[in-house]
C-alpha cells in the first residue's frame, strides 16, 4: 500500500526507514542522506536500508551493488592525477544537486584521448544537466573515428541531446564516414536496406493484394 501510494504516505515510510536503519545500525552513517532524499521527496529513500554505498543514491543513475569507491576506481583507473581531480571536483558540486551522471564522465574519458582535451570537456559541463541512458559504446565506436577537436565541437554542441545521436548509431551499422559527425549519425538513418523472404512477398486474396516490401524505402502505391 505504501509503495502504491508512495507520495500519500511518504512521511509513514520515511519513518519507517528511519526506524530500519537503527535497527541495522545503518543510522549514523546514512542518516545524512536519509535527510537529502526526505528533502526532495525521492523514493530512492526506500533503498537506503539495502544499498552497499547510500551516496550512490544522490546520483542520478545508481545501482545498489556497487560503492562510489569502487566506480571511480575503475573508471580513473588510467587516468592521470589532474584528470580525476576534475571529476572528483565537478563530482562535489554535483553530487548533492542529485546531478552526477556517470556516463557523461564515461562518454568523455573513452571518446577522447588527450588529457588536456578530457579536463576542458569535464569542466565544460559542470553546469549542464545531462541525461544519458542509452548504450554508449556504438557511438564511441562513432567518435574514434573522427579528429579530437572534431569530435569535442560535436560533444560540446550536442551533449545535452546525445541520446539522440547514441541511438542512431546503436541501431545502424555505420559504415560511409561524412566530414562532420552529425550527417555521418544523421544521414545512417536513411541508409537503403534490402530484405530477404522465405516466403512469397506477394500474395493476392480476392481482391486484395497483400505485399512485402522489397527495401527499406518502398512504400505502397495507391492504384488509380
Amino acid at each position: 500500500m505504501f509503495r502504491e501510494n508512495f507520495l500519500l504516505y511518504y512521511d509513514e515510510i520515511s519513518e519507517i526507514v528511519k526506524m530500519y536503519l537503527k535497527y541495522l545500525g545503518l543510522w549514523k552513517e546514512r542518516r545524512r542522506y536519509f535527510y537529502i532524499l526526505k528533502r526532495y521527496e525521492d523514493r530512492r529513500i526506500l533503498y537506503l536500508t539495502k544499498a552497499k554505498d547510500a551516496e550512490i543514491l544522490l546520483w542520478q543513475h545508481w545501482d545498489t551493488s556497487y560503492r562510489r569507491e569502487e566506480f571511480f576506481s575503475k573508471l580513473l583507473k588510467n587516468s592521470p592525477k589532474s584528470v580525476k581531480r576534475a571529476i572528483y571536483e565537478k563530482y562535489k558540486k554535483q553530487v548533492l544537486k542529485f546531478m552526477y551522471k556517470p556516463y557523461v564522465d564515461y562518454l568523455i574519458l573513452n571518446a577522447v584521448d588527450d588529457v588536456n582535451l578530457q579536463r576542458e570537456l569535464v569542466k565544460s559541463f559542470e553546469d549542464e544537466d545531462i541525461f544519458i541512458h542509452h548504450n554508449l559504446e556504438a557511438l564511441i565506436k562513432v567518435l574514434k573515428q573522427f579528429d579530437k577537436k572534431e569530435v569535442i565541437k560535436f560533444l560540446k554542441k550536442h551533449i545535452v541531446n546525445i541520446n539522440v545521436f547514441a541511438e542512431y548509431a546503436l541501431k545502424n551499422e555505420i559504415t560511409e564516414f561524412r566530414k562532420s559527425i552529425e550527417n555521418t549519425l544523421l544521414m545512417s538513418r536513411f541508409k537503403n536496406k534490402t530484405y530477404e523472404y522465405d516466403i512469397k512477398i506477394l500474395y493476392e486474396y480476392e481482391n486484395l493484394i497483400f505485399k512485402l516490401p522489397k527495401d527499406y524505402l518502398e512504400y505502397p502505391k495507391e492504384k488509380n
